[in-house]
């Protein structure tokens, strides 16, 4: 799922610059290539931190209060996935801000 989502939003990024709604800010704009990066790396980095887990057996789709760690690579595995998944959430965020931002530019032209 968290490749399809990042390949969207490349795809969203794209169009949105092809029908004239382009990122105004200079920043944004330079640092709009970490976007995908940002979000791809976290989702694969929070797999990998629940692939660790589930090597030491862990349950399947289990999040939050319901997964208790009762080994230190159990611990390793979600250090790693909570990593993951906070470069997830920024480059999602990330995405709203850019898409905005566009929009928003769009509209002052």
């Amino acid at each position: 799922i968290g490749g399809v989502t990042v390949s969207f939003m490349a795809a969203a990024m794209l169009l949105l610059d092809r029908y004239g709604y382009r990122v105004q800010s200079p920043l944004l704009r330079r640092l709009a290539p970490l976007q995908p990066v940002s979000f791809g790396l976290g989702q694969f980095t929070l797999a990998v931190g629940l692939y660790i887990m589930g090597s030491e057996g862990s349950g399947r789709k289990i999040y939050g209060a319901e997964q208790v760690a009762r080994t230190s690579t159990q611990e390793l595995g979600q250090i790693v996935m909570g990593i993951g998944g906070l470069f997830a959430i920024v480059g999602g965020v990330f995405f709203i801000v850019l898409v905005l931002s566009a929009w928003r530019g769009r509209a002052e032209q």
